[in-house]
């Protein structure tokens, strides 16, 4: 459908909806009305921003201001009893309202591409000067600078396209750009390969095959994708030449390709300035193509170099994907440190894996090669003496000594390898007290059966913030996905928990674009996609992309919980308990969970098993984890198979979810733990329900009586196990004396992890006949115990009893004899309870 044709119809669109609220208004549904008008005018007004004539834009200004004067009227009548007006963020008008609004960037407007902008490279006569003014330049480049020059006043031979141009003639001047230069030298490889036009595509104007032409006025549009969508940045050819004559911004190597230059300083000029503060070329080649940004840190602890490979050699073969690297703050040899190199050739040969790196930089005049060498050592002494094996900006090297000597892969994939895909753009607002802020979306195939999403096959999420100011302070993006399925299905989960499972999705970066890949583990379970921002103190705006290979919806998560609470809790060096693989899991936060009463229930609840969604968000540092557990509403000190009702899966940084069904009557707990203990920092808890409940903190165990603890271990003679062995009362035994009247409780924990260990703690009278010399005389009637021998690893506590004064006897003691371990016991009492040394 034309461009024009299209309007028309979205203009009686809009005109059918104000008649439908003036049917309203006839039939007194006020507030129908209200809302019809609202979403008239929204249209119109939008509407009129696209409009390409003046006489439309006045027809659909006429028709917004017809619609507003009557929602004021009705507004008049009805008062404070309007029904306010849902806000549906999804809508043309909205989502244009926040790509409109990120249209300023770095103090000038960069407005959306449309379809007459390049006819608008031709529509002066004379030559064009910026009217933005001359692009700023770092000091360095100033003191260089001579003037800014025409290409004909430059260049020997002037001319857009050159068929001999390649990759390594595209060279980098004094601009800190190299993320750039590399960006654009492997797009014109990609070109030369597959024809893609990738990157030369953006500049206008074109000849008939879609290729960028001269301007006899020296007017150019380049097209780049920037805060959500594509935008027109309109540039004069004036470059700024250093008094030799040489140019100060990229050229190609002849200095007679005019399009490297033009590019860049489009691209500059939306970045700020020539004094750009540097980049990497994954962010680069999306603004320049649409490509996905996807950086891979090649020194982290899950880099998986032989599955990276194979996933980067397909891509590059098929020409689905881009490859650059950088440099880190060191580097070996010539390499320079923080710069960008671009891969214009990757291939197997025999059982060597090649990369050519091209350098836009540097040059030298002596060809070698450099020998492949696992070993770090003798590799940066070889590229010391080789200076890389650097050719006119080439090098080749080893797969595996790439990854030695660079710190960052910048990969680009090609959208087109997926089917579908979804936008959304939105706003997190201001954040308060440092506190993580989040949005929440619902994926699922349209076409599913009911009750499921449908989704099937690897998904990509691709979350983009704004950028409107380089001077803006930094804000940290992670995303998580969460499936309820999942999360209910795990009654069973294990007590134990891989402690090298956090997953990489949940890790927070200041880069402007942050991927997840992940694939739903099956098509029945519901997915929520959370994007989450920590840092900065003003609203950001934001875009998410969703990439699939099946037909996919994006929606906001709806409100599916009538009751919701939210408490605010902490972790502190008490109550940060790690995962449950430590004994110190039982001190993490902890609430009771209990439904109320039918009769306190909303009319018409009658759910017998409840839904239940809890969440739980805190600072990019916190890997966090929920768990639902069956305890009468007691504070859980072990995960006992069966108990668990829910939890949020994986531990994932800043934000953990869960959902599950709770039976009608009856109390839970639900436990917050951070990965380590000693983890500290806030966090919120949210808890929604489908019934009215009430949430409590547990206090921690112990809570009103006096603590102490202390250290002891079995060893020696003294590791004599339990009483059916003989020598129970060699066992390691301590005295405690009370003055008055007091309840007391003692817990035993293993000092350090032994699974196979089973251990109790028993208190006892002390015979006033006993000698010291031979401790079983002093063991009277047994008191208190923990019960059974037990591995938890908690340890084991004894029931809480009431004592008298006078002195007693505990005695910490191992199933088996012979294990020798360190142990910590711990004495609960309501009053003052002095506990002596070990006896003997």
């Amino acid at each position: 459908m034309a461009p024009g044709a299209s309007l028309q119809r979205s203009i009686q669109e809009a005109e059918a909806v104000a008649s439908k609220a003036s049917l309203k208004e006839l039939e007194r549904d006020l507030d129908g009305a209200f809302q019809l008008y609202i979403k008239a005018a929204k249209s119109f007004l939008h509407l009129a921003s696209l409009a390409p004539d003046r006489l439309s834009q006045e027809r659909c200004k006429a028709a917004a201001t017809r619609a507003l004067e009557r929602a004021e009227k009705i507004k008049a009548v009805k008062g404070n009893s309007l029904k306010p007006i849902a806000k549906d963020r999804f809508s043309q008008e909205e989502q244009s309202f926040v790509l409109e609004k990120s249209s300023r960037i770095n103090t000038l407007r960069f407005p959306i591409w449309s379809s007459d902008t390049s006819s608008r490279t031709s529509d002066v006569s004379t030559l064009y000067m910026d009217p933005d003014g001359d692009l700023d330049l770092a000091q360095a480049q100033l003191d260089d600078l001579s003037g800014w020059k025409r290409p004909a006043e430059v260049l020997t031979t002037v001319r857009m396209l050159s068929p001999d141009l390649l990759p390594f003639d595209i060279i980098q001047r004094s601009v800190t750009n190299c993320s750039v230069i590399a960006a654009l030298s492997v797009c014109l490889d990609h070109h030369r390969k597959f024809h893609s036009k990738l990157a030369l595509s953006s500049l206008h104007p074109q000849d008939s095959d879609g290729m960028p032409q001269l301007s006899p006025s020296g007017k150019y549009a380049v097209r780049i994708l920037f805060n959500g969508t594509y935008r027109q940045v309109f540039i004069d050819d004036r470059l700024p030449v250093c008094a030799n004559g040489s140019l100060i911004c990229a050229s190609s190597r002849d200095n007679d390709t005019l399009w490297p230059s033009l590019i860049e300083k489009a691209y500059m000029k939306l970045m700020g300035g020539y004094d750009f503060p540097g980049s990497n070329s994954s962010i680069d080649i999306h603004a320049l193509t649409g490509w996905i940004p996807d950086h891979i840190h090649m020194h982290s602890s899950d880099f998986q170099r032989e599955k990276i490979w194979r996933r980067v050699c397909d891509g590059f073969s098929r020409g689905d994907c881009l490859v650059t690297v950088g440099t880190g703050k060191s580097a070996p040899g010539q390499l320079i440190p923080l710069h960008n190199y671009a891969i214009t050739d990757i291939r197997e040969v025999g059982d060597r894996r090649l990369i050519r790196v091209i350098d836009p930089w540097l040059r030298t005049s002596d060809s070698k090669t450099l020998p492949a060498s696992n070993d770090i050592t003798a590799l940066q002494e070889g590229l010391e003496e080789l200076a890389l094996g650097i050719k006119d900006g080439v090098m080749d090297l080893e797969w595996d000594d790439l990854c030695e000597v660079f710190d960052g892969l910048y990969l680009n994939w090609n959208p087109k390898a997926f089917a579908h895909q979804r936008v959304f753009h939105g706003t997190w607002k201001a954040p308060k007290d440092d506190k993580i802020t989040t949005e929440h979306f619902k994926l699922s195939n349209p076409k599913a059966r009911p009750g499921t999403s449908g989704l099937e096959g690897e998904l990509w999420c691709l979350i983009s913030r704004h950028v409107v100011d380089k001077r803006d302070s930094v804000d940290y993006l992670a995303l998580h996905a969460f499936e309820e399925e999942y999360s209910v299905s795990r009654r069973d989960a294990p007590a134990r928990v891989d402690l090298e499972n956090i997953p990489r999705r949940g890790f927070y970066s200041n880069s402007p674009h942050v991927l997840m890949r992940f694939k739903p583990e099956s098509p029945d379970n519901f997915v929520t996609v959370v994007a989450s921002r920590h840092g900065g103190r003003d609203d950001l705006a934001y875009t998410l992309t969703v990439l699939s290979p099946i037909e996919i919806e994006l929606q906001d998560l709806p409100q599916q919980h009538p009751y919701v609470r939210t408490v605010e809790g902490s972790f502190t060096q008490r109550t940060s308990g790690g995962n449950p693989t430590y004994p110190t899991f039982m001190h993490n936060p902890q609430y009771t969970i209990r439904l109320k009463p039918a009769a306190t229930r909303a009319a018409g609840s009658r759910a017998r098993q409840p839904r239940v969604q809890f969440t739980a968000e805190g600072n990019t540092e916190l890997p966090l984890h929920l768990k639902l557990v069956w305890s009468s509403g007691r504070r859980v000190t072990d995960i006992i198979d069966g108990d668990v009702i829910a939890d949020s899966g994986a531990y994932s940084y800043g934000v953990a979810r869960g959902f599950g069904t709770i039976q009608g009557s009856g109390q839970y707990t639900i436990i917050v733990s951070s990965f380590e203990p000693g983890q500290l920092g806030p966090f919120t808890l949210t808890v929604g329900c489908e019934e009215a409940f009430d949430i409590e903190p547990i206090p921690m165990e112990g809570a009103g009586m006096y603590s102490k603890a202390f250290k002891g271990a079995w060893e020696g003679t003294s590791a004599a196990g339990c009483p059916s062995l003989g020598q129970f009362h060699m066992n390691p035994i301590y005295q405690i004396s009370l003055a008055r009247t007091t309840q007391i409780q003692i817990r035993l924990q293993l000092a350090n992890r032994h699974p196979s260990v089973s251990i109790n703690v028993t208190l006892f009278s002390k015979n006033e006949g006993g000698n010291l010399s031979t401790p079983s005389s002093l063991l009277g009637r047994q008191l208190l115990t923990s019960g059974p021998y037990s591995d938890m690893v908690s340890g084991v506590i004894t029931s809480l009893g009431v004592l008298s004064s006078g002195e007693y006897l505990i005695v910490p003691s191992t199933f088996d004899t012979g294990v020798e371990a360190p142990f910590v016991l711990t004495v609960y009492s309501t009053g003052v309870a002095v506990v002596g040394n070990r006896i003997p």
